[in-house]
């Protein structure tokens, strides 16, 4: 991912880390460790040079932004990678695999987020979850569907609870 130059997307290093999961704390260490951030907090030389990072004088906490976008690769290539890149697929077989391994704090089974995967996922999340060792298999029949109207009833109107005449 390259730098945005135009309009960079500038956050706090909580907000920074959010995007990966991570404590304020944790991404400073890999900020660090990228060469982007100082041991005593600031920015490093090489990332104000580069644009990645700048201190709000005028803020009382002298805070430090980081750009979003440029500090990306840095991070990306220290192993990290964004949670919003995780797919639909990932997060469902997380889930249903965690679920059926049993989980004390969580008062859903894996049978209830079956019902809710979409049917364009069952198939592909099923080779994921026997991929990942997980015996439990969604099965079209439990995913749960919204009716449709049949061809003959009318379409819904906005007084849908009212009377309806037919011609």
């Amino acid at each position: 991912m390259a730098p945005s130059r135009g309009h960079p997307d500038w956050l706090t290093l909580t907000e920074l880390g959010r995007l990966y999961g991570l404590s304020a704390v944790t991404i400073g260490k890999v900020l660090q460790a990228s060469g982007l951030r100082q041991l005593d907090g600031r920015p490093s030389p090489e990332a104000l040079r580069q644009g990645l990072a700048f201190q709000r004088h005028s803020s009382p906490s002298r805070q430090t932004l980081w750009d979003r976008d440029g500090c990306a690769p840095h991070l990306e290539h220290q192993g990290l990678k964004p949670l919003r890149q995780r797919s639909p697929l990932e997060l469902w077989a997380d889930l249903i695999s965690d679920l059926q391994q049993g989980t004390p704090a969580v008062v859903m089974s894996a049978e209830d987020a079956a019902e809710e995967v979409p049917a364009e996922l069952v198939g592909p999340l099923n080779r994921r979850l026997r991929e990942r060792g997980c015996s439990f298999q969604v099965h079209q029949a439990t995913i749960r569907r919204l009716p449709r109207p049949s061809a003959d009833s009318p379409a819904p109107t906005a007084d849908a609870g009212g009377p309806h005449r037919r011609g």
